[in-house]
């Protein structure tokens, strides 16, 4: 079977519950917690190369500044999920959104001209 998992955590209190919870599952040798800003920790993967990212970033104005950097770890033929990315369509009218529309529709609109 193989495999691992590699999480970035940026909440140290979130850190601590997802290792106990890793721990008490009996998964915490497979997966690998990263503490700290995705913005700065993964422009400094070098060697991993990954099947799959999930990105699911609370600040959505990061989506955009972490694209180029998540397709430079992804595997060939591997797949990017971004959680959120068409929340602005559906909420097009809530206010606690809309700084938030305009990098949704940035990224939504990288992902659609990258030919990768």
């Amino acid at each position: 079977m193989g495999g691992k998992i590699t999480t970035i955590e940026y909440d140290e209190n979130v850190v601590e519950q997802a290792i106990k919870n890793f721990k008490r599952e009996g998964v915490a040798e497979t997966i690998e917690v990263k503490t700290g800003d995705a913005q700065e920790i993964i422009p400094q993967i070098e060697s991993d190369r990954f099947d799959l990212i999930f990105q699911d970033v609370g600040d959505k104005r990061l989506y955009p500044l972490l694209f180029d950097d998540c397709i430079r770890v992804l595997k060939p033929g591997g797949l990017l999920v971004a959680e959120d990315t068409l929340f602005p369509v559906m909420n097009r009218f809530k206010k606690s959104h809309e700084e938030l529309v305009e990098s949704i529709n940035k990224f939504n609109q990288m992902v659609a001209d990258d030919p990768r």
